[in-house]
């Protein structure tokens, strides 16, 4: 296939522990009678000539141990691990190390001086029945105080630094997917899916292939399709739909079983927003290589209007490099020597697999040359440092072409930057250029001359890409990151260099994001959560009721706006009076020098009926003698408390007394105005 240098963004720190425990081998096989039909035997044999170990353990197919069957090797090297066939069935495996560390899911090599195992992956080189196959050739086991130690991660145990191999049948068609996927990408693969099981976008076909995550299926359509041939499936999911975590597989209707599952690995790219007066940033300095997802994911709590400055971007570098197949004779081959910063890459530092499957096909030489061991898949390189780069110290990559040049059909040696910047098609007549334009298109141009013994090499100083061929600069691009938003307004929406600032204006509230996107591939997004800016009403409440003809002050309460205050009536001042006839709400809005208007409070004055006049025609009566009692000042209906609608009623009183009367009016009554009557 192709020859590609990319950059990852990982974190890798490195500790110094005492020796202690090795790693044992814990041999997994409940899934190997699953479908029934299987007998006979599997033995697994771990040795080293070096060391003088050699022991096996065997496992019964039909009816195999609940608990994992366990070797535990001596520390040393050169060890190998063999599988012998003995059943009716093909067997596959799976081979690979629980970390150091119980934190989450153990998940990867093993940290600090243990033992780093390359991860193997035997869907697609079954074991047949009757064969013997090497599964792991140069083994070097190492020990550390945490391993041996049991880790319990919901209702899941493991054992930290074990190395797991599990056992499956290979002899039923099963679906793969991408092993490695971080929180940053989008696109997807989908590995070995059956003939005829490609109407996936179709709800109401059959035989459709169905991705979940979180246990949910996740609903395609034909627009997420970028290839579907030859049981391989690439499509692409929406910005920034994946979390740290996230746990993907895949499934079908036409009779595979379940796919492998694949968890969201962090991608070490960062946003940097730094803290003024107004919020705190989100801890993340413009040169950090710490685990920036649970910060990113944190929702940063800013201001509406209250502009933020100097956003920023920036990623981690890690090396990754493929070698094709031999097309079409796919024999064992050897490449030239690769390089980082001047020295020969070595062994250790550097994990080998086929791409996709894990599965080993290749290996680095002490001479820093790349081995091809034959067959039709390609493998990676990748590094196990993640380099922290800047103008002052780049990381340079290069390979030293020994002139065996590949006859491929499609792909031949190729080195690149994150799938944009690069060679490709390395032979000894002639090689392509390969860069993204400023619209994210993809170009290539040939170079023609005599390549068979040519130094290829890329360096990237965190802005610059530069690529040499015999130390002449062929052509230099800058990565490239633009900004976008919701819930405000970002100063700059073009393509940047990286490491540009721009600035963010929020103007709605509630929960947005901030997201960078750097050389349109990584999208790293920052959580934000948008409070209203709003100058506070006094009366601070909802509502206020006030009688018909009455007055009532609104004032804006001190320092809850620093900018220009408008209220819905046309004043600019933080004081109003008010005597609505009817039902009214006023609101005012703070808005800011920088023409951002914040959320408007607002207060209702809720207009209540007046409260009549009462006028009595005498003050004072004598026993048996009438009184006029006259309201006057309602806009609505009277109502006395004797029941009484007129403006003027007659009473008389046998005894001293009061009457009251009220205003009604819209289903509202007024307090009542009482009036006293004595009798002489």
């Amino acid at each position: 296939m192709r020859l590609c240098f990319s950059f990852f963004l990982f974190f890798l720190y490195s500790s110094s522990y005492s020796q202690s425990n090795p790693p044992r081998i814990l041999v997994e096989a409940t899934g190997i009678n699953a479908p029934t039909g299987i007998s006979g035997t599997i033995t697994i044999r771990v040795s080293s000539i070096a060391t003088g170990f050699d022991k096996s353990v065997t496992v019964n197919a039909s009816s195999p141990s609940i608990n994992p069957l366990s070797i535990a090797p001596t520390i040393g090297g050169s060890y190998k691990i063999a599988i012998t066939n003995n059943t009716n069935k093909q067997i596959g495996y799976v081979l690979g190390q629980i970390g150091g560390d119980c934190v989450g899911k153990p998940k990867g090599v093993a940290i600090g001086n243990g033992t780093e195992i390359n991860y193997r992956n035997g869907f697609d080189l079954p074991i047949e029945a009757g064969q013997i196959a090497e599964v792991y050739t140069d083994l070097t086991i190492q020990s550390h105080p945490n391993y041996q130690q049991n880790c319990i991660v919901g209702n899941e145990s493991y054992e930290l630094g074990g190395i797991y191999l599990s056992l499956f049948r290979a002899d039923v068609n099963r679906i793969r997917i991408s092993e490695d996927f971080l929180n940053t990408q989008r696109e997807f693969y989908i590995y070995n899916i059956p003939s005829g099981c490609n109407n996936f976008w179709n709800s109401s076909a059959t035989g459709k292939t169905k991705i979940f995550v979180n246990g949910k299926e996740y609903v395609q359509n034909a627009t997420n399709v970028l290839f579907d041939a030859y049981g391989l499936r690439v499509y692409r999911f929406p910005e920034g739909y994946f979390n740290v975590g996230d746990v993907i597989w895949a499934e079908d209707e036409c009779g595979s079983l379940r796919s492998n599952s694949t968890i969201v690995e962090e991608d070490y790219a960062y946003l940097s927003i730094s803290p003024n007066n107004n919020f705190v940033g989100n801890g993340i300095a413009e040169d950090d290589t710490l685990s920036p997802a649970s910060r990113l994911e944190t929702p940063l709590r800013i201001k509406q209007c209250v502009p933020i400055s100097n956003i920023g971007s920036h990623n981690l570098s890690k090396l990754v490099a493929a070698l094709p197949n031999n097309f079409p004779d796919n024999q064992p081959y050897s490449a030239g020597k690769f390089y980082v910063n001047g020295q020969i890459i070595k062994p250790e530092d550097f994990i080998t697999r086929a791409n996709a499957y894990r599965r080993e096909v290749g290996k680095i030489n002490a001479d820093g040359s790349v081995s091809h061991f034959g067959g039709a898949d390609y493998f990676t390189l990748t590094s196990r440092k993640y380099f922290v780069v800047s103008p002052s110290n780049p990381v340079v990559f290069e390979y030293q072409h020994n002139g065996f040049d590949l006859v491929t059909w499609d792909f031949a040696h190729y080195i690149i930057l994150g799938e944009r910047f690069g060679f490709r098609f390395i032979h000894n007549n002639d090689v392509k250029l390969r860069y993204i334009n400023i619209s994210g298109d993809i170009e290539e141009e040939t170079l023609y001359g005599d390549f068979s013994n040519a130094r290829y090499k890329i360096t990237f100083d965190g802005t610059f890409v530069r690529l040499y061929i015999n130390n002449e600069l062929k052509r230099e691009f800058r990565q490239k990151v633009f900004f976008t938003s919701t819930g405000g307004i970002i100063s700059n929406t073009n393509y940047l260099d990286l490491h540009e600032k721009v600035n963010f204006m929020p103007t709605d509230t509630g929960y947005h994001y901030i997201r960078a996107k750097i050389n349109n591939i990584q999208i790293v997004s920052q959580k934000i959560y948008i409070e209203p800016n709003k100058p506070i009403i006094f009366p601070n409440q909802d509502s206020i009721s006030i009688y018909k003809g009455q007055t009532i002050t609104l004032s804006i309460q001190e320092s809850s706006c620093q900018g220009a205050l408008l209220w819905n009536t046309g004043s600019k001042q933080p004081t109003i009076q008010v005597s609505p006839n009817i039902d009214t709400e006023y609101s005012v809005t703070c808005q800011l020098p920088n023409y951002c208007t914040g959320t408007p409070d607002k207060i209702k004055v809720i207009v209540l009926p007046p409260v009549p006049s009462v006028f009595a025609s005498k003050s004072e009566i004598c026993l048996g003698e009438s009184i006029a009692l006259t309201a006057s000042g309602c806009t609505g209906n009277l109502l006395w408390s004797n029941g009484m609608t007129l403006n003027t009623i007659s009473v008389t009183p046998t005894l001293s007394t009061t009457y009251s009367v009220s205003c009604t009016a819209n289903g509202r009554i007024s307090p009542s105005k009482i009036i006293s009557i004595k009798i002489q």
